[in-house]
Order: C-alpha cells, then structure tokens, then sequence
C-alpha cells in the first residue's frame, strides 16, 4: 500500500467513525468507545517492526505502519484493531503465537490484528500472504495448533486492510455482519 493510498485510508476511516458513531447511543443503549486511526509516530511506526524482523518484514506491512500506526474500533462489530507495531513485537516475542501449525508445516507469521472475540489476524514472513484468521486455540511452545484448518481472508496485508475498510462501509451504511464473518 503507498502512501498516498494510506492516507486517504485515514480519511475514509475516520469520516466512516463518524457516520457510524451519529446516533450511536440511542441506537445501542451504551456510549461508544474510543474509536481511532492512529497516525505513525516517533514510538509507534514501521520501524518497531523492522527492528524485530528486519528484512523478513513483508512490504506491505511495513508501507501501512509508516503511515498508520493503529486502527482501534471497539464498536464495529465486536471490535477490529490493526496494530499497534509494538503489539505486533510483542505478540511475536512472547510466541503468542510465533508460528501457526498448517498440515505437517510449521509457518513462521506475525500478528498484525485482532478482534474482541479473541481472534488474531496473521501474516507469514516474509511472504506476507495470505492473511489468516486464528480463532482462540491451543499454543503450544509458540505454535498455533488449530483443530482446523485456519481461514484465508485476504491474499495479502493491503487486501486484508481493504476488506476491512468495505466492511466499515457496510456497517456505517447498513448494519451489514462484519468483513471477515462469512
């Protein structure tokens, strides 16, 4: 993802909240959370990641966190968070999980988002596709055992962050279930 598209992604994001969030409290009974697109900065950027992967760190992973460093949206749904790039360390240096277990082949990935269920978003490196989906399951020395095969949602981290965004457009316009129910 360049840069340029990023941006507008920050844009489109935060006027989404907005629509979404007008008339939140009559419609839900609650006051909504805190829901934010974080811009990169000194602490939060591209280079947290770098320094923990180096140049196993996929491209498009790297490009999004330079300029974005978290998309937090307790609210949609029941809850979507991209990053921050020092979770994304620290998940992977605890092994929480560091590999995910598929067939006979442990795959080394990095979590690059979660849900309020309890579901991680992963990418492997450093191919940085496709992204899977790893509900809660059993990790056992750092690798994720799942009892099925894990969903693919996305071929790659920008089509994961795209299908996230049309999916804030379905919820803000319609109520539609979430990007990755399916």
């Amino acid at each position: 993802m360049n840069r340029e598209r990023a941006l507008e992604l920050v844009d489109e994001v935060d006027a989404l909240i907005a629509r979404y969030l007008a008339g939140f409290r009559e419609r839900v009974g609650y006051e909504p959370g805190n829901q934010q697109v974080q811009l990169a900065c000194e602490e939060e950027n591209s280079s947290v990641l770098v320094e923990e992967f180096g140049d196993r760190l996929p491209a498009e992973v790297k490009d999004f966190f330079e300029v974005v460093a978290r998309l937090s949206l307790p609210d949609f749904w029941n809850g979507y968070f991209v990053g921050p790039p020092s979770w994304s360390v620290k998940v992977h240096r605890y092994r929480e999980p560091l590999m995910v277990q598929l067939e006979s082949t442990p795959i080394e990935v990095m979590a690059v988002g979660s849900d309020g269920g309890g579901t991680l978003y992963v990418v492997p490196i450093p191919e940085g596709g496709p992204v899977y989906q790893l509900p809660p399951s059993g990790i056992d020395d750092g690798v994720y055992e799942p009892w099925m095969a894990p969903p693919i949602i996305a071929t790659g981290f920008d089509d994961f962050i795209e299908r996230l965004v049309s999916g804030l457009h379905g919820i803000a316009d319609a109520q539609l279930p979430g990007p990755f129910h399916y």
